[in-house]
C-alpha cells in the first residue's frame, strides 16, 4: 500500500508538472503574441505618422511655391486655409493641396476659395461614397486641373467639365474648341457656382450630422498623427543618418564578395530549413527547437559558422590568387 501511495504521489507530481509546462508555454506565447501585436501598432503609428507629416509638409511647400509664382501672398493663402479648414471636416494637408490644384490651373485665390467652398457643400451628402470629406475634394481639384471630370465627380459635381465649356462657348457665341485657357476657366467657374447653387450651406449642416463628426474626427486624427510625426522627424533623421552609411557599406560588401554573400545566405538558409523541419514534428521537438533557437549559445554558434564561412571563402580566394601569382611568376621565369 505504501509502494502504491508513493507511485500515485509520483505521477500525481508528473501531471502537475505537465500542466505548468503547459500553462507556462501557453503564457509564453501569450505574452509574444501581445508583443508582437503591441510592436506592430508602435510601427504602424510610426510609420502613419511620418506619412502624414510627409504629406502635409510637401502640400504647404508645394502651396508656397505656387504662391510665389502666382503672385499671391503667403498671409492671403494662411488666412484661406484657416477658412477651408475652420469648420474641422477637412485636414489642413487637403486643403493646402486643393489650393495649389486650383493655383495651378490659374484661378486667382478669390475664385479657388469660392470653389473649394462649393465643393464642400456638394461633397457633404453627394461625394463618393469610398472617399473621405477632405480627399473627395481635392481629387475634385485634381479633375480642374487636369481637365478630368471623373474625378470632379468624386465631390459630387456630376455635370461634365467638357458640358461647362459648351455651355459657356454657345454665350460667347463660339465653338467650346475654340476657348482659351482662361475661358475654359471661366466657364469652368460659372458652371460649378450654377451645378452647387442648390447645395449652398450643406456642408454646415454637415457638420451637425453624425457623420459630419466622424469626418471632423477624421481630420482631427490626421492631424494628431501629423504632428506626431513632426515629433519624431528629428530622432529618425539622426537614425537615418546613422544607418545609411551602414546600408552602404553593406551594399559595398555584398558587390564585392558575391562567393561569401551566397555562403552567408545558405547557411541561413539551412538553418531556418531546420527550424522548418522541426516546427513539423511533434510538439516535443517544437519545444526543444523553441529552446535551441532562443538558447544564446546556438545563436552564438550559428554567427560564428556563418563567420567561418565568409573567412573559408575569403581563404579560399586567397588560395586561387596566390596559385595565380605562382603561375605568373613561373610563366615570366621561363620566358
Amino acid at each position: 500500500m505504501e509502494q502504491a501511495r508513493r507511485e500515485l504521489q509520483r505521477l500525481q507530481d508528473q501531471t502537475r508538472r505537465a500542466a505548468d509546462q503547459e500553462e507556462l508555454q501557453a503564457a509564453y506565447t501569450k505574452t509574444g503574441v501581445v508583443g508582437a501585436a503591441a510592436f506592430a501598432m508602435i510601427v504602424a503609428a510610426i510609420m502613419k505618422g511620418v506619412s502624414a507629416y510627409n504629406e502635409s509638409t510637401n502640400a504647404m511647400l508645394g502651396l508656397k511655391s505656387i504662391a510665389e509664382n502666382t503672385g499671391n501672398s503667403v498671409s492671403g493663402l494662411q488666412k484661406a486655409m484657416a477658412q477651408l479648414t475652420s469648420d474641422g471636416l477637412m485636414p489642413v494637408s487637403n486643403a493646402a493641396t486643393g489650393l495649389k490644384n486650383l493655383l495651378s490651373r490659374g484661378f486667382g485665390l478669390e475664385e479657388a476659395v469660392d470653389i473649394m467652398n462649393r465643393f464642400k457643400d456638394s461633397a457633404a451628402f453627394g461625394r463618393q461614397a469610398s472617399l473621405t470629406f477632405g480627399y473627395a475634394i481635392q481629387s475634385a481639384t485634381e479633375g480642374l486641373k487636369n481637365e478630368n471630370s471623373i474625378l470632379v465627380d468624386n465631390a459630387g459635381v456630376t455635370k461634365n467639365v467638357s458640358v461647362m465649356w459648351k455651355e459657356y462657348a454657345k454665350e460667347l457665341g463660339k465653338s467650346y474648341m475654340e476657348l482659351t485657357l482662361a475661358e475654359k476657366r471661366q466657364a469652368e467657374y460659372n458652371g460649378i457656382m450654377k451645378e452647387t447653387q442648390h447645395q449652398l450651406g450643406n456642408a454646415a449642416l454637415y457638420t451637425q450630422t453624425f457623420s459630419g463628426q466622424q469626418a471632423a474626427l477624421g481630420a482631427s486624427t490626421l492631424v494628431l498623427a501629423q504632428n506626431f510625426g513632426a515629433s519624431l522627424i528629428p530622432v529618425l533623421s539622426v537614425l537615418v543618418g546613422v544607418i545609411k552609411p551602414v546600408i552602404d557599406t553593406i551594399g559595398i560588401f555584398v558587390k564585392d564578395n558575391p562567393e561569401a554573400v551566397a555562403a552567408i545566405t545558405t547557411l541561413g538558409a539551412t538553418f531556418t530549413g531546420l527550424i522548418a523541419v522541426f516546427g513539423a514534428a511533434t510538439e516535443a521537438a517544437k519545444l526543444a527547437m523553441i529552446g535551441l533557437v532562443t538558447n544564446p549559445v546556438i545563436l552564438i554558434l550559428a554567427g560564428v559558422a556563418a563567420a567561418f564561412a565568409a573567412v573559408t571563402v575569403a581563404i579560399h580566394n586567397n588560395r586561387v590568387a596566390t596559385e595565380e601569382l605562382e603561375k605568373a611568376q613561373d610563366d615570366l621565369q621561363r620566358v
